[in-house]
């Protein structure tokens, strides 16, 4: 059956463990698989198995020809420049990580009380709470909102949600001592009222999105190039 043979080429390409077509047609595999499968099944899976083995081979030939282009002094003085613009791009991508978490905890802090700062800040994620006084980057437990800002493309429509973290009851006469989760709450309220923070914070967070995904671009673009420098 061609199957086992395109599938054993295909295994013996890729480095992985493969059984020689002839020990595969005296197996009871065999056997099961020409039971158990319709003739239009066996037809469309050997398809699949020379598309992939196609791809394969390509795939071996541009790895080979990198792989001597790399041996050469040119070669290697072009992966040299394109993984230096990786990491120029990346440590602004960085810079700009720190600068927009910078302006996030300033102002948040500025709005709803130097108690309260940022922790993570993500494509379309910013976790906010309260800090712990005595352990820096950490918040108090149950004490923190993620606030989720996105474009939904196929829906034309713009996600700006928050989830707030809960643990337990809390007392309604408090407020007033760092750590107590009414106070958390009390900063929840004043963020909700504050539509101008609201606005400005999902602003802060698409601009940060759209050069984030403008810098991930320029990298893969260049990842690309590093990994098939011959291409037409």
């Amino acid at each position: 059956m061609e199957i086992a043979e395109v599938r054993y080429q295909l295994r013996i390409l890729k480095g992985q463990l493969a059984v020689s077509p002839e020990d595969y047609y005296n197996s009871h595999m065999y056997q099961l698989e020409v039971k158990t499968n319709k003739v239009y099944e066996l037809e469309e899976q050997l398809k699949g198995l020379k598309e992939s083995l196609e791809k394969a081979k390509l795939d071996t030939q541009i790895k080979e020809r990198t792989e001597a282009y790399y041996a050469t002094e040119e070669g290697k003085a072009y992966k040299a420049e394109r993984q230096q613009a990786v990491e120029v791009i990346t440590n602004k991508w960085q810079e700009l990580e720190e600068e927009t978490i910078r302006t996030l905890d300033e102002q948040i802090k500025h709005r709803l009380g130097a108690h309260w700062g940022v922790g993570t800040l993500r494509n379309t994620y910013l976790e906010i709470g309260i800090c712990h006084p005595e352990i820096p980057g950490k918040f108090y437990f149950g004490q923190t909102a993620d606030i989720y800002c996105s474009l939904d493309i196929w829906k034309e429509k713009q996600r700006f949600e928050i989830n707030i973290g809960t643990c337990g009851s809390t007392d309604l006469l408090g407020g007033n001592t760092e750590g107590e989760r009414s106070r958390f709450y009390i900063g929840i309220g004043q963020l909700f009222a504050s539509t101008d923070l609201c606005e400005w914070i999902k602003q802060t967070m698409m601009e940060y999105q759209e050069q984030s995904e403008a810098f991930f671009k320029q990298i893969k673009e260049i990842q690309d190039q590093i990994s098939n420098p011959l291409q037409a």
